[in-house]
Parts: structure tokens; sequence; C-alpha cells
């Protein structure tokens, strides 16, 4: 299952295309995710961890059994730092954080 979550949001300040991504079933599955012709970065913003960088196309994300990720699909290279409760990546902010 896929949601696209900037789809209803609609007074979010800038952002990169965002999407919940839910494997219901009891292994990993992969699944590919449509990037666009630029040289793209997916970043999870659940585990803060990259999940493919520099892909053109598509890009193939593993998603854990039972589980989900949050794919941003920001343009690659962008420096990947830290703001207080804040990750962005450039200067958009892609997930926060409960405590710093």
């Amino acid at each position: 299952m896929r949601l696209d979550l900037l789809k209803t949001d609609y007074f979010h300040a800038e952002a990169y295309p965002t999407f919940l991504y839910y494997n219901p079933h009891t292994s990993t599955k992969t699944v590919d995710i449509e990037v666009g012709p630029e040289a793209t970065d997916v970043y999870d913003a659940i585990t803060n961890q990259y999940l493919a960088r520099g892909v053109r196309g598509r890009a193939e994300v593993a998603i854990p059994a039972e589980s989900a990720i949050v794919a941003v699909l920001a343009p690659a290279g962008r420096e990947l730092r830290r703001d207080g409760k804040r990750t962005l990546l450039g200067d958009v902010a892609v997930s926060f954080t409960a405590q710093e």
C-alpha cells in the first residue's frame, strides 16, 4: 500500500514528495518506486536512513515484514543535517523527533 502524505496536507511548508509504504505481509517485500529522470535520493523518515542514493527512473526498496517506511524523494546530494528536532535534506525538513 502507498499513500501520498502531502496530498491532503494543504498547509505544509516546502517539502519533497513523501510517501508511506506499508507491508502487511510476514516477509520482507520489495517495491519499485518511480523517482523520475533526475538523480534522486530516497530517504526513510522513520529510520533516518537512505534507502537509495543517486537513482534515476526506478528505485528498488525493501520494506521489512509487517512494517512501514516513509520514503522522501529528494534531489540527489542534498546535505543531511540535524537542526534541533528537525532532520533536513538541504534546507527542507524531512522528519521531526519528539526529543532532542
